[in-house]
């Protein structure tokens, strides 16, 4: 691989990597306020029950979370692999 095919596939990944990072702090962020809004709204405590209103949100919260994770590794991926069949397409034969 050429130098110069080396650091195009590098920054490509670094990229990728920064995409997904961000991706993960808006899923945090996403996640605490959906656990915020769903105590405020359904007035949580302890002595006032209500514990299966904000079991559901917190499953809910949850699953978004993950679902957030798992498509921002699926498009840290699709961005790695474009990187590596730009390579291929310009000659580039050396596995990646």
């Amino acid at each position: 691989m050429s130098a110069a095919a080396e650091q195009t596939l590098a920054s490509s990944i670094a990229s990728a990597e920064n995409t997904k990072a961000t991706s993960l702090q808006a899923a945090q962020a996403s996640y605490v306020s959906a656990l915020t809004a769903a105590t405020a709204d359904i007035g949580y405590t302890l002595q006032a029950g209500s514990y299966s209103t904000y079991a559901a949100a917190v499953t809910a919260a949850n699953n978004a979370k993950l679902l957030a994770r798992f498509n921002a590794e699926v498009a840290k991926q699709s961005s790695i692999q474009v990187a590596r069949d730009t390579l291929k397409s310009t000659g580039d034969t050396t596995p990646v």
